[in-house]
């Protein structure tokens, strides 16, 4: 354990350093374009009345907008889940399984937050604030904790079968 979280906090240090780089804030502004064109074609499916303007969504009927910013990407959220996953013991096909699903569905649940965020503050503007800066943090962190959980679940669980697995007979 003592050499997974020393691995992890160097990962972590690195990784938070790294995703502060000015070079990266091009790709913080296309992803946000991205996170929103993906929100706001989900949004389409079931109500017409959304704009699209780059990073930001709006609701002409009501006026409401958020705009999805560098901290609303989840990327220092997803690099956490990954540094966890990196550090863990494990064969490099199986971290690479894993990483790529935490991040698909971590993306995922970002898409249905920003939909979700967008409705709330036309709905109920007094309640956008706590929901965004409380509730979803906590639940995002949850899930990682709950998708991390899962991963060594599924590790330890491969590795007992494949150490109980009898020997062939000939």
């Amino acid at each position: 354990m003592a050499r997974f979280l020393g691995i992890y906090f160097v990962l972590v240090i690195i990784g938070m350093g790294l995703l502060e780089l000015p070079m990266l804030d091009a790709f913080y502004r296309y992803f946000g374009i991205v996170l929103a064109a993906l929100s706001g074609t989900v949004i389409h499916l079931v109500d017409a009345q959304v704009n699209i303007a780059g990073a930001i969504l709006s609701l002409p009927h009501g006026g409401f907008s958020i705009e999805v910013t560098t901290e609303c990407q989840a990327v220092e959220l997803t690099w956490l889940y990954c540094a966890a996953i990196l550090a863990w013991t494990a064969r490099w096909q199986d971290k690479l399984q894993w990483i790529l699903l935490g991040i698909v569905l971590i993306q995922i649940l970002n898409v249905i937050r920003l939909i979700s965020l967008i409705y709330l503050g036309h709905w109920y503007p007094d309640y956008f604030v706590m929901i965004h800066e409380n509730f979803y943090p906590l639940f995002f962190g949850i899930i990682t904790i709950l998708l991390f959980l899962n991963w060594i679940i599924f590790i330890n669980s491969r590795d007992v079968r494949h150490a109980i697995q009898p020997a062939p007979t000939f």
